[in-house]
């Protein structure tokens, strides 16, 4: 019985951590929406005001790449953007949750 209960032992310290709880593990980062959305927008205006050479693409997770960026809002709840983009029908304004964006390639 004793041996039993050392086995489940591991198994209740695991069930009684806050998975939410920073920890030593380099592989799970927990970021806000709201403070990705800054980033991500802080990431555009970089290049725009450092006028660097090529486009800022931001890469999506369905693997799509957002081309053509006149401007990006964030909207208030931070959790979506709001891209006005040039597109081969002129400009058009895309909605996208922050959830979606994989990263901003900077030229």
């Amino acid at each position: 019985m004793k041996k039993f209960a050392l086995l489940l032992l591991p198994l209740f310290l695991m069930a009684q951590e806050d998975p939410l709880k920073p920890n030593n593990n380099p592989e799970l980062m927990v970021i806000k929406p709201e403070e990705r959305s800054k980033d991500l927008k802080a990431a555009y205006d970089f290049a725009q005001k450092h006028k660097l050479p090529g486009e800022v693409v931001f890469v999506l997770k369905n693997g799509k790449e957002l081309r053509g960026i006149n401007s990006i809002e964030v909207l208030p709840g931070g959790t979506m953007m709001i891209f006005n983009v040039t597109a081969s029908q002129g400009q058009t304004y895309v909605a996208i949750g922050v959830e979606d964006i994989v990263g901003v390639a900077i030229p």
